[in-house]
């Protein structure tokens, strides 16, 4: 845990261990251990906060050292004088003892950013800041925020009955007096509840984050000694730090580490965006609309490069245009622009509801926030928010327009099918062959079987997968909605590579995305879950009221 009253170092991965406070360093004194849970409800599923560190980035769940913040001011908000002023103080002193909670909330879809132009608040301090010819009268801010379909956040600790008794009122008073969390634009209602976190309306829809040391995500936490670092820096008239921080991990991360899941090449984090039902896009144009988007993100980035004479200042990064400078493709990772079709119910149409963008495991921190800026706006790039793209279609060139998928968007275009973890998995997109298993014509039947069972695990080991057990070749598929293997569009002229949908099934779970074979960067060999019974349809569970 970070000394109170230093400056937070550089967080690394060595340094982990040390920024984190241990779960277990809850006070145990006086009685067994009885679950506590302050629950934070939402009045609108528009959540807006900015992290700490990058304020164009939204901070979704919020921190519980954000949520400790609201009760320290609650506690200096209390009438001078106030009996209860003592009792309230104790119990704050209280919770900086408990550790990183266990956080409860749902996935959240982030917002476009809104960039306004806001008086600085030193403006009282100087008044000629406010003067109509002072360059420093107002400032650029954006105040990022995401969606939410269950606005509610619970914080959860084991702490002593007897503990938990003594505090009890003067918490209950502390939390009436916490009227909003974040911004002052998220108006919640907070209170205190003893009973288990995964007994309560809405627990099985709400993602579990716990502290762990090996975790890949940074929150800002409360240590002992809080209250009284905030109390100082308010004294010399500066702001909140950043203060202690702790790492967590998703509980379905740990599940299956424990379980020695094989994770996939690919992060589970999920940017979506919806196509207007008008463009009437099939699952067969997956590749075609995936090379549209990705040639829309380097034309961004070609503008952005641009110097005042015109000339680029920098070369395209393969990892977003797929070809190295010498026009080759690209042999390391790179990102996937991955459609996402209306399929797996009984009113699968095939038509496509929008893409998603995924970012290999072995991204670094600088290519997450060029990917970041090139999709949502903002930063160095100074760009808007990606809102179209150019596509060719029978020779004419169309506009299509975009729109974030958050509140309200189809299903199918979240994370759910495709993230999940499973020893069994089926081809949504068909899977295209990096080498042809013959001379024949393209998926004419000609090809051995058991050849064309062999260049499918071995593509499964090149897209950095293990080694299917089973696999299970066919042109077409069982899943509902999903098209013929030889129905999708190759963009590479006469040269067409041998597509073909398969049921993969491995030795040990792996968790997805999952994506196989030469056109994966593009849409194709997207695989999603199913049951280890006989009948993939009906162990998928998916009905039409969920589209």
């Amino acid at each position: 845990m970070f000394v109170r009253g230093t400056p937070s170092p550089t967080l690394t991965r060595r340094s982990k261990v040390q920024a984190v406070s241990s779960h277990d360093g809850a006070s145990r004194s006086g009685g067994a251990d009885v679950p506590l849970v302050i629950e934070a409800r939402f009045v609108s599923d528009r959540i807006m906060a900015a992290t700490k560190d990058d304020r164009s980035q939204a901070e979704w769940p919020l921190h519980w050292g954000r949520c400790f913040s609201a009760h320290v001011a609650a506690l200096h908000e209390m009438p001078p004088g106030d009996p209860g002023f003592a009792a309230a103080e104790d119990a704050v002193c209280w919770l900086e003892t408990l550790g990183p909670p266990e956080i409860h909330a749902c996935e959240g879809h982030r917002m476009p950013s809104l960039q306004s132009f806001v008086p600085v608040n030193d403006g009282l301090a100087d008044p000629r800041n406010f003067l109509p010819d002072s360059s420093s009268r107002n400032r650029s801010r954006e105040f990022p925020g995401v969606t939410v379909r269950h606005p509610v956040l619970r914080y959860a600790w084991r702490v002593g009955r007897d503990d938990i008794a003594r505090h009890r009122v003067a918490l209950q008073r502390l939390l009436a007096g916490i009227t909003y969390l974040g911004r002052s634009v998220n108006f919640a209602f907070l209170r205190l509840l003893e009973v288990d976190a995964s007994e309560l309306p809405e627990a099985g829809k709400l993602v579990h984050w716990i502290p762990d040391p090996r975790g890949d995500t940074p929150m800002r936490t409360a240590a002992p000694g809080r209250l009284a670092w905030l109390r100082e820096l308010h004294a010399r008239g500066q702001g909140t730090d950043r203060g202690p921080v702790a790492f967590y991990a998703r509980r379905s991360e740990l599940a299956a580490r424990s379980a020695g899941v094989v994770a996939g090449p690919w992060k589970p984090v999920w940017a979506a965006f919806a196509l207007p039902q008008a463009s009437r896009f099939l699952s067969v144009e997956t590749e075609p609309v995936a090379k549209a988007v990705r040639a829309e993100l380097v034309r961004r980035l070609r503008d952005v490069s641009r110097t005042s004479e015109g000339e680029a200042s920098f070369a395209v990064d393969p990892f977003f245009s797929g070809h190295a400078e010498d026009g080759a493709p690209w042999r390391g990772d790179r990102l996937a622009i991955v459609p996402l079709a209306n399929v797996l119910h009984s009113h699968a149409d095939g038509r496509l509801l929008g893409f998603a963008v995924l970012m290999p495991d072995s991204a670094d921190a600088e290519r997450w926030r060029m990917v970041s800026e090139l999709i949502y706006g903002g930063g160095d790039f100074n760009l808007p928010l990606l809102e179209s793209f150019l596509f060719d279609r029978n020779g004419h060139s169309i506009r299509v327009p975009l729109f974030q998928a958050g509140q309200g968007a189809p299903s199918g275009l979240g994370p759910g099918r495709y993230v999940a973890t499973s020893r069994r998995w089926t081809t949504i997109t068909p899977i295209l062959l990096s080498r042809r298993p013959d001379s024949g014509r393209r998926n004419a039947g000609h090809a051995d079987e058991d050849t064309v069972r062999e260049l499918v695990a071995r593509d499964c080991e090149l897209s950095g997968l293990p080694r299917p057990a089973l696999v299970e070749v066919s042109a077409t598929s069982p899943m509902p909605g999903v098209a013929r293997a030889a129905s999708f569009r190759q963009s590479r002229g006469g040269n067409q590579r041998w597509s073909t949908h398969a049921l993969l099934e491995f030795n040990t779970p792996v968790a997805g995305p999952l994506l196989v074979g030469a056109g994966r960067y593009n849409g194709l060999g997207l695989l999603t879950p199913v049951g280890d019974g006989p009948d993939p349809i009906s162990a998928m569970e998916m009905s039409a009221s969920e589209q």
